[in-house]
């Protein structure tokens, strides 16, 4: 396909090209069900063309695409083409749904930039001149170049790094990918998008959240209030939108939190326009007003938090016993058993946390000549910098509005819909960080309509071992993989030898379904590593811009053509298998299959001795799976099963975290880095300790940057896309057919520019050209552009060549919406 072709499809060339494709489909041998056409009633000759029709046969499946909602569906298939997709009929209808982008699907399968077979590069990187090749050639040259940088440089060179270009069990970057990854023993590179909220809830409410928060089932009935802050369901997770509109509708308020006036604030009660990134300060100032007004659950934060725990003035650690003398105990495992103190209000003594009956809240000065305060205390005089003037100054909401906010808060339940809007800044985690301990001290998390809305884990019901780390016909484990490197420190790695203060060496990198070029932040950066790279290597469905910098294409076969399963924990509670419904087209493999393929040429096939049926069966053979009563033998026969242990999950039932005691966490007095960012220099223990917020680096109105580069850039989520997904189909793209920047009015009145003028936005790192458009949903000096548009969509530049890749001192998180940019009109 020639590079100018690739992004060309218009409503005609899509109404001929599916035509043209899917004659080119073959019938998968798995059962399905049967629907046969009826004949024409009156109509001898149609009656009896209709009577030789064939059959179309009806498999049940699931979407794969990155926004997590994993709809259940429906696909028709004859002679052995996909000829209609359809929502797929779930347990509880109320979970049933689909979405433009998955009802799409099928023209997505036989879209004109499908990669049809294994390619070499004949030319430049980046030039996307190609040959075609035979698997067994490409194999060849796997093997070669594998082999070759394992031997010179040690696994660990060969770095992978997958994507979430296909979310499923199996033929996912948490599958095949993984597997392959220890088998070889290689290294992987991670381009740690969404790493805010990954990082911060474990450190505050445990991990119950990141099985896909509380069901939404539990609103109805229960909560006071529902607020959407920082997400927005009509455009991504909308599985999600219709119990929120639903919820609104029985008389619950709804209220939105955002600084753009969204599509789901449109449909708010309230809408509170917020400054982007200080949703922290935020939650920090409705939490000083609540402790001030002394309106928190106490009893929650003292039976169900840490908030009792003794800190030490003079470093910031918790008391333990071992601080007032007593010798610690010793485990069974040879672990030291050191209990933190807490203060005993019942009796007047210190003692282990767990042994008290009344532990203190406050007031607490002083144990054994050694100063301390209790958490709560620490807390709230964190919480008590972020005054009424103060938060509004910061976030740019009314005092009254703030003061309304806190009140609702404080009467409770209220049910938190948020997701990753709070993320894609520096100080991403600090944002989420602050909002949970709010929550948790307004005990408006772990009851019923009183709960947070988030999730991330896709096969927690199963035995992820038996995915990703296999042993031999002898039982000895695989080698495990190597070091995880931050996808910004390519560059570093590659020009140093260093990760940090450690060697590293990388020569060889593989790419699986991730376009993270259209997608990633400080593109050159990545550009530039890529120049560095012995060999790069790519396997995907279609050819993105990614592929084009690649030495190698595999090709991967769509959704609807490889067996899987998926546990969608984040948007709806079932686990679903797919049979393949089509034979994949082309050339195309699944990714088992490549994988497999790769493994048996490096000498380690033994590791995938296996089909995907067998593999699937292994998975579910676990506690998880059996606690749910789900069984592979059921699941294959039903394709779609509850998979959440009971009907309607709450996340942190009680009040019982799933943190190392049990409890939610207000302080942690030992932070460690998330996904180590190879940093050299120390980083400040006392940010990351108590509650604490710290503006953005660059999307902060009084940020050093905005003053050479006035406007914030924000990277908006689109309805007809999932990051790249999508970006080929004909009929969504007539909604947005090129890139765009959207403007506030008035912004685009003081800089001259109208309706569908070209602009041109840069900073010091980069620049783009596209077309401007005006819309009073952006507040002044804030810009939107569509995230997940490839290089060759813009007229000029790249919008990923705008941001940074700096990291925040603990946290590695790609901060894609914390960038200033300058706009002129061209």
């Amino acid at each position: 396909m020639s590079d100018e072709h690739a992004f060309d499809t218009t409503r005609r060339t899509f109404i001929a090209g599916a035509a043209t494709a899917v004659a080119a489909g073959f019938l998968a041998g798995c059962t399905a069900q049967e629907e046969s056409a009826a004949p024409v009633e009156g109509l001898d000759e149609k009656s009896a063309a209709a009577d030789s029709a064939p059959e179309t046969q009806v498999y049940n499946t699931f979407c794969r695409g990155g926004c997590c909602c994993n709809c259940f569906q429906k696909i028709y298939v004859r002679d052995g083409q996909i000829v209609r997709l359809s929502a797929g009929d779930t347990p509880d209808p109320r979970w049933r749904g689909i979405c433009s982008k998955g009802f799409t699907q099928p023209i997505n399968t036989y879209n004109d930039n499908r990669l049809q077979y294994p390619m070499k590069r004949v030319g430049e990187r980046g030039e996307g001149k190609f040959e075609r090749i035979s698997w067994d050639e490409a194999m060849d040259i796997v093997a070669e170049n594998w082999q070759r940088i394992v031997d010179e440089y040690g696994p660990e060179a060969f770095i992978i790094q997958g994507g979430a270009g296909s979310q499923s069990v199996v033929n996912s970057s948490g599958g095949a990918i993984s597997r392959l990854r220890n088998v070889l023993g290689a290294g992987s590179t991670f381009a740690p998008v969404d790493q805010a909220y990954v990082y911060s809830t474990p450190l505050t409410v445990g991990l119950d959240v990141l099985l896909g928060g509380s069901s939404l089932r539990l609103i109805e009935g229960n909560s006071k209030a529902v607020v959407v802050w920082g997400s927005n369901p009509t455009a991504s997770n909308i599985q999600d939108y219709h119990w929120l509109v639903e919820a609104r509708d029985s008389g619950i308020p709804l209220i939105v939190i955002d600084p753009i006036f969204s599509g789901m604030a449109a449909k708010a009660d309230w809408y509170i326009p917020i400054n982007a990134s200080t949703d922290g300060a935020l939650a920090l100032g409705i939490l000083n007003l609540i402790l001030e007004s002394g309106r928190e659950d106490k009893e929650f934060c003292r039976l169900h938090t840490n908030s009792t725990y003794l800190v030490k003035d003079s470093d910031g650690k918790f008391l333990h016993m071992s601080d007032l003398g007593e010798e610690p105990a010793t485990a069974e495992d040879g672990t030291p058993i050191d209990p933190v103190v807490v203060w005993d209000e019942a009796d007047g003594t210190a003692k282990p946390f767990d042994e008290a009956a009344t532990p203190s809240l406050e007031g607490v000065a002083e144990v054994n000549g050694i100063a301390v305060k209790t958490v709560y205390t620490i807390t709230k005089e964190a919480a008590a910098e972020y005054t009424l003037e103060r938060t509004s100054e910061i976030t740019g909401i009314p005092t009254e509005d703030i003061q309304k906010l806190a009140d609702i808060y404080a009467d409770g339940p209220v049910a938190t819909h948020d997701f990753l809007g709070l993320d894609h800044y520096i100080n991403g985690h600090y944002n989420y960080v602050c909002l949970n301990r709010m929550l948790i001290m307004t005990h408006n998390t772990s009851r019923p309509g009183a709960m947070l809305r988030r999730g991330f884990a896709f096969s927690y019901l199963g035995d992820a071992g038996s995915l990703t780390m296999p042993t031999n016909a002898a039982g000895e484990p695989c080698q495990g993989a190597g070091r995880q490197f931050l996808t910004n420190k390519l560059n570093e790695i590659l020009d140093t030898g260093k990760y940090g203060a450690a060697d590293a060496t990388i020569k060889g990198l593989y790419v699986f379904a991730d376009g993270f070029l259209s997608v990633s932040t400080n593109r050159q950066r990545l550009l530039e590593a890529l120049e560095k790279i012995e060999f790069f290597m790519v396997c995907d469905i279609w050819m993105t811009e990614t592929c084009t910098y690649a030495d190698l294409i595999l090709p991967n076969c769509g959704w609807y053509e490889e067996t899987d399963a998926l546990c969608s924990q984040t948007m709806h509670p079932y686990v679903m298998y797919a049979p393949a419904t089509i034979e994949p087209l082309y050339e195309s493999k699944s990714a088992w299959d490549i994988q497999k393929m790769i493994a048996e040429r490096l000498g380690y096939g033994e590791y995938f001795d296996m089909d995907v049926d067998e593999l699937l069966a292994a998975w579910l053979d676990s506690d998880g799976a059996r606690a749910a009563g789900v069984t592979f033998e059921e699941l294959k026969k039903t394709n779609i099963m509850h998979a959440w242990p009971v009907e309607d999950f709450l996340a942190d039932a009680d009040g019982n975290f799933t943190t190392a005691d049990g409890r939610a966490i207000l302080y942690n007095d030992t932070p460690y880095a998330f996904a180590d960012a190879g940093n050299t220099e120390p980083w400040d223990e006392s940010k990351e300790m108590p509650v604490y917020w710290e503006p953005a680096t660059e999307a902060d109105v009084n940020s050093p940057a905005r003053e050479k580069f006035p406007f914030h850039a924000l990277n908006e989520h689109m309805n007809t896309r999932t990051h790249t997904q999508w970006a080929e189909v004909g009929p969504l793209k007539e909604y947005y057919p090129e890139p765009f920047v959207r403007m506030n009015p008035n912004d685009a009145s003081e800089l001259g520019i109208a309706e569908g003028d070209t602009v041109k936005m840069y900073n010091d790192r980069g620049y783009v050209v596209l077309k401007a458009t005006v819309s009073a949903a952006l507040p002044p000096k804030t810009v939107g552009v569509p995230r997940g548009h490839h290089k060759k969509e813009y007229i000029d530049g790249h919008f990923c060549d705008l941001s940074t890749d700096q990291y925040n001192q603990i946290c590695g998180n790609q901060g894609f919406n914390d960038q200033a940019v300058a706009i002129e009109k061209m």
